[in-house]
Formats: C-alpha cells, structure tokens, sequence
C-alpha cells in the first residue's frame, strides 16, 4: 500500500498529497471531559487571587461569595469587588510557563517533572476553560509533585512566584492546602473546603454535590533571592491516594524579577580575544549531492561547521545562526552560475549568474531560505549544468575585508549537478513534513469523522509515541508506523538525512502533529477545495479507499474490482499549459511523469478534470 502525491508545473512544480489503502480500521478517539464552570473570586491581604475561596477570612480582606454556577469571575467588577493585582512596584515579569497552551513542551527537555501521577498522562486532562493543565482528574492527589529548576537568571534580589491551582472534586478537600517550595523555603496557601461558596464544576464530577465541586486558586509569594538559579516544587497537603474521589491541577507559573540597581563602573577592559576563527578553516560539506534536480526548489543539505559556532555542526543553520556568526567574523561567499554563462559581470537573485551568500536566502519563506532555486528572472527553470561555488573566512576584528590568517578556505568548487526539465527521484522535503505523510499512512486519519479530525491526530501520535514515552516520534517510531501502515520507508531514510527534527528535535513534536493541514479526502469540502485552490493548482476530488462507515460500506465487488487498481480524480485550478508535466509519488518516490499532451483527453474528461490510474 502507498501513500501517493501528485505535482504540477507550470510556474512551478506542485503537488497533492493522495494516501491509498485497500483495508481500513476506525479509530474511536475519546473526548476527555470537560464542563462548564463559574467561582466565586476572593482577595486576601497576601496580595492572592483566589476561586471559591471561605467567607472567614482577615477583615481588611475583600470578599463575593456568589455561590454555585451564578456567577463568574469576571462579574465581581459589577459588584464593586477588584482582583488584586499580582505584581508589586519594581518586578516585571522573568517567565511565564503556561501548561494550557504548553504543557507538552514544558515537561520535556528537563524543565518541568512530575511525581507520582496516577493513570496516565500527566498533560492529558483538560480543565474548562482553563485548557489544558498538568495534573488534573484521576492524576494528581496524594503526594503528588510538580517541579523545576530556573537556571540563567539575570542578576535580581527579589522573586515573586504566582501559580494558579485548580482543586478538583470535593470529597477529600477539607482544611486542605497548597505547597509552595522554594529551594529549601516552604510555604503553605489557603485553607480549602468542599464547603466553600463558590465552587463549581470545572473538571471532576459533574454532579451538584458538594464532593463534585472544584475551587480555582492563584496565589503569590514574594521573598528575597539572588542566586542565578531557582528550584520551585508545588503541591499539596492531601492525603487520599484516590485520584478520582479528590485531586488537584496546575495551570500556570510565572516568575517575576526586580529591577537591580545600576550596575558600577566596568572592569579595566580584558586581554584582547585570541585571533577570529582560531586558525581553522571552515568546513563545508553537502549531504544530498543528487546529479540531476528538475526541482524550481532543491535542499542539497549543505552545512558549515566550525568549533567556535554555537551550533558547531551547523553554522549557518537559522538567520539567528548566520546573525552571530557573522558578528565573530564568519562569512562564506556563494557563487551558483549556469556553466553556458562563460562569465559573470554581476551576481543577483537569479541565474545563470546567482549570489547565495551563507547558502540561506533570507528574503524566502521559512521553508526555502535553505533550498536553492534553480530559475531565472523570468521565472523559467535555468536548464543545463550548474556549478556551486564557495569561499569561506574569518575577517579580522574591526575590518571589512582583511582575512584572517589561516582561516581562508580559497575559492572551491562545492557541486556541479544538471537541471532537467522532469521530476526529481524523491519528492522534495520542502514541499511536504514527515508529519503528514505519517497522517496519510494511516487508516485510522483517513476514515475519521471530519469533526474529530484533531482528535484522531492526538490518539495517533500517542499510538506510536511508546519507545520511549517522550512526547516526541522519533525516527525509529516514526519508522515503525510506516511499517505497520505497510508504508515503504525509503523516502523516510532519504529525508532523515537532511531534515533537522530527528537531529536537533529529536523527534517530530506533538504540534508539529496537530498543526498539519493534511485532510482526509472525504473531508474536503467546497471551501476547503476553494482554500486549497488558492496555495496549489490542483486538488483532489476522489480517490479509491474502502471504507467500512456506515452508509459508506465497500462491497465485496467494489473491493475485487479495485484491488489492483487505484483511481483518483483531481480538478486544477490552473489548467497546464502544453508544456507543463505533472509528477506523481508514491511513498515519496517518483511513480509517474505525465505529459500535458497526454492528458488532455484522458478518460474522456474535459479540460477542467482529470482521471489518473496507478
């Protein structure tokens, strides 16, 4: 079985993606739970937010005790009751980690861990409005943790820490309170009751009950500190080990700093550096070094690498990269020119005659800025044999042009390939994400229910996402899943080589997942197909896939007619012109090249629609 992509050219190349599988399961995603909720807000002299919190509290404090669902927090301004505000003279705020909208990236990459989660995913639950949270029904209760260690920060004496906490369920919640430990510091917030006014219902038991309740809490606390580092752990005072019967959630955390005083005068200036480039030349290499490229947009997968860059492998990697590099001295001057243009008065944009300083072209789209485009002015494809040269240095501190002594590579002459009117062997990384194809490989995305898209994207990442559970697929997983979709991997191991999400990601990352635009064909809708028309002249109309949907049932002739056979039908919103060519990929590797001229009567369809058969 193969996923297939179909590309066009008339300006450009373009392509489709089509993924064909002739047996298919349903995927039933499940919808964690979430309901709708309003608290009561209280002020206490501490400077704290806090939802549902009890009526006894100091009497400087401000206090609504509202009662049930009647009433939101954003009413309280109606009743003449202010939010206190988080913040106090001379802080501002350092860090803000959000799990509603970052809870994936937050626990990996050793910044926030967790401690006795019961039942699964620590960022799985969702709570309200609040989104997303870490921790949250059935996972956080008894001696249950979240923490992290803040290193790098700028110089300070004061911290703030505010966290907002949800306590969810009320069973267990009496006389109850929230930890905040600060490095060896601890502090203990609130005094929390089922039987608060104001507790609704936001992500536990759904029922009116008192032990079906939940309370919303921001607290703060401000202390004194200097250290560059900082080692918060929250959590709280409950004593059941039962996480459906009481448990608790994390929304967020923010860090705030005050302002230091002016800093004194500077130290005598140091030693000066030792010389740019530490007398080393740069080296240049090239990993996709394909002869013949029909691409108008091609990533050989070339990379400068010196010890004293950042990113030491990859110098040039993102604008941030050639920035500071170049800062240290660095440059590599590119030259592409066409071999039929003997010589070059001038280097622009285009060929035959093309500067490509750095080999990254800033003025392009995020996903071209290191592929090389092989056109002219006009737009036409530059045809025939191309060379790529380059010189590499470091210039002398202070000087636009004197070289640094033994950091000069001379002029080389990196590769020389041919540009060919056709389709290349393997479908160009820069026109489609792994991520996607991993989506169109399988039958559970491609018989999903069009309003449970997003749904089914999550349920499969995490499907895959199991050696080892780390919120990332790594090639190996993502290898696994193309195996099980009965996928070839080939073009998987050509793209591992010059794509960055294995090598500096270390995987494709769940939003990488959930953001694609990938649809399952039955999904495409008039808008859709006008949306898709407006970034590609083609789109997919139909396409052979047996289903087993209700109303929607494959026959046992539909699947013997169509088991060695797979039709698909697309309409252009561009028509070819004579001298355009479409290309067609299975799995990402090159099946069919098809003629203009070919096609204008095929099958009998008139200009506008096209039948292919593969």
């Amino acid at each position: 079985m193969a996923a297939t992509t179909i590309q066009t050219t008339s300006a450009r190349p373009h392509r489709v993606l089509l993924r064909f599988l002739l047996c298919a399961l349903i995927l039933v995603a499940i919808v964690p739970r979430a309901f709708p909720f309003a608290l009561a807000t209280t002020t206490d002299t501490d400077g704290v937010v806090e939802f549902g919190k009890s009526a006894a509290v100091d009497g400087d404090s401000k206090i609504a005790e509202l009662g049930g669902n009647a009433t939101s927090p954003d009413n309280l301004a109606e009743l003449g009751y202010e939010l206190a505000e988080l913040g106090s003279s001379g802080l501002y705020q350092w860090n803000y980690d959000n799990f509603a909208s970052d809870c994936y990236t937050l626990i990996s990459g050793n910044r926030w861990s967790t401690a006795h989660v019961r039942n699964g995913d620590a960022c799985y639950r969702t709570c309200g409005s609040l989104g997303r949270v870490l921790g949250g029904y059935d996972r956080f209760c008894k001696d249950a943790r979240a923490e992290r260690t803040y290193t790098n920060l700028p110089p300070h004496q004061k911290v703030k820490v505010e966290f907002k906490v949800v306590s969810i369920d009320g069973k267990e919640w009496s006389n109850k309170k929230f930890k905040l430990q600060h490095d060896s510091t601890t502090h203990w917030f609130g005094n929390v009751d089922k039987r608060q006014g104001g507790r609704g219902h936001v992500c536990g038991g759904s029922s009116n009950h008192e032990n079906d309740r939940d309370g919303v809490h921001t607290y703060s606390r401000e202390f004194s500190h200097s250290s560059d580092s900082l080692k918060l752990l929250i959590s709280t005072s409950l004593s059941t080990p039962h996480c459906h019967e009481s448990s608790w959630a994390l929304s967020y955390v923010k860090i705030y700093l005050n302002n230091m005083p002016p800093p004194p005068s500077p130290p005598p200036p140091s030693p000066p550096p030792p010389p740019p480039g530490r007398r080393d030349e740069p080296t240049v290499e090239i990993l996709n070094a394909q002869k013949v490229v029909s691409n108008r947009e091609f990533d050989f997968g070339i990379s400068v690498s010196h010890p004293t860059c950042a990113n030491s492998k990859s110098c040039f990697e993102s604008e941030d990269d050639i920035k500071s590099n170049q800062k240290k001295g660095l440059r590599c001057d590119v030259r592409v020119q066409a071999k039929e243009q003997t010589s070059c008065s001038k280097y622009g944009e285009y060929l035959p005659c093309m500067q490509w300083n750095s080999f990254y072209d800033s003025k392009k789209t995020a996903q071209t800025r290191k592929t090389l485009r092989v056109t002219k002015k006009d737009g036409q494809i530059q045809s025939g044999d191309i060379e790529i040269r380059y010189r590499c240095y470091f210039l002398n501190k202070g000087s636009s042009t004197s070289k640094a002594t033994g950091t000069d590579t001379g002029e080389q002459i990196l590769h020389t390939f041919k540009v060919a009117e056709g389709c290349s062997e393997w479908l160009a990384s820069s026109r489609i994400h792994i991520g996607d194809l991993f989506l169109q490989s399988s039958p559970e995305f491609l018989n999903a229910d069009c309003d449970r898209i997003h749904l089914v994207k999550e349920s499969l990442f995490r499907k895959f996402d199991v050696n080892p559970l780390d919120g990332v697929l790594s090639l190996d997983e993502v290898r696994a899943a193309f195996s099980a979709h009965d996928v070839d991997t080939g073009y998987l191991e050509h793209v591992a080589k010059t794509t960055t999400d294995f090598s500096d990601q270390g995987g494709i990352l769940l939003s990488k997942i959930i953001q694609s635009a990938q649809l399952p064909t039955r999904c495409f809708s008039i808008d859709s197909e006008a949306n898709a028309a407006k970034s590609s002249p083609i789109y997919i109309r139909s396409a052979t896939y047996p289903t087993s949907r209700a109303g929607e049932e494959t026959t046992a002739a539909q699947c013997e007619a169509q088991k060695g056979l797979v039709s698909v039908s697309w309409d252009y919103s561009k028509v070819p012109g004579d001298s355009d060519y479409q290309c067609a990929y299975a799995d990402g590797r090159l099946y069919e090249k098809f003629e203009r001229r070919r096609r204008s009567n095929f099958n009998g369809y008139s200009a506008s629609r096209r039948n292919g058969r593969f």
